[in-house]
């Protein structure tokens, strides 16, 4: 199973098996956290497991920080969606969790962000796509030109991904060849999801960019200046990504 497949078919897991998990294992996720491309290569992130095996309730956090500057949130739920999906395939479960204080290694100016649980569970760590609870696209999506086949599995890849509190806060405005992604906005200045949004978003992304790279698109992801947000009202533009055979 590859991550693009897994992603049809995973699910969150919040019941673990308080067992360790294979040094080897845990020294693959992190090499391959160290072979991911970030959407800007010149943002700085940290990556680290913290075993919690003594505990009864989750036996492995993985953690990433990340130094505060625009688009570091996107830039961390496009990562760490990448990272759930392989450690999926690696027969484990996992879930997203709000960063909340562990016995990290902090490095001076970079933020801790977002962690995954993950560990071994005596749960199905697998779920059939059709079974989650998604909007349709109907409802996220601004077609301004007729598209693909090709184009339709890439945006229902992005539908798929998994939110805080399952709220979705992606929508898309859609060309032939390119896809807007937009955030809803807060309606108030005490959200509690606002720190998550960008996060969310940019797990969504991961999963397109994923889905274009397995259907042989070559995908530049960028923010463009002068995209309106006229299209989704009450919403923030936050990139772009371009498709290319």
């Amino acid at each position: 199973m590859n991550l693009y497949e897994g992603m049809y078919l995973r699910k969150s897991i919040r019941h673990f098996r308080m067992e360790t998990v294979d040094r080897k294992i845990l020294d693959n996720i992190l090499n391959f956290t160290n072979h991911l491309e970030m959407l800007d290569e010149t943002q700085q992130v940290q990556f680290e497991i913290i075993e919690n095996t003594e505990d009864k309730s989750v036996p492995y956090y993985l953690v990433i920080s990340a130094l505060p500057v625009e688009g570091y949130q996107l830039n961390a739920g496009f990562l760490m969606q990448q990272v759930m999906l392989y450690i999926m395939t690696k027969g484990l479960g996992s879930s997203f969790m709000k960063y909340h204080k562990l016995p990290i290694h902090k490095i001076q100016g970079l933020e801790p962000l977002v962690m995954l649980a993950f560990g071994k569970t005596d749960k199905s760590i697998y779920r059939e796509s059709k079974r989650a609870y998604r909007l349709p696209i109907s409802e996220l999506c601004s077609f301004k030109t007729t598209v693909s086949d090709d184009m339709k599995k890439i945006l229902n890849a992005g539908r798929l991904a998994p939110s805080s509190f399952n709220s979705q806060p992606w929508r898309f405005v859609v060309y032939d060849n390119r896809i807007h992604l937009f955030c809803k906005k807060s309606k108030t200045p005490f959200d509690p999801l606002k720190a998550m949004k960008n996060i969310d978003v940019g797990i969504a992304l991961a999963n397109m960019y994923l889905a274009a790279e397995e259907l042989w698109y070559y995908s530049e992801i960028k923010k463009i200046d002068n995209i309106s947000e006229r299209t989704f009202k009450s919403n923030e533009y936050l990139v772009s990504i371009i498709f290319q055979k």
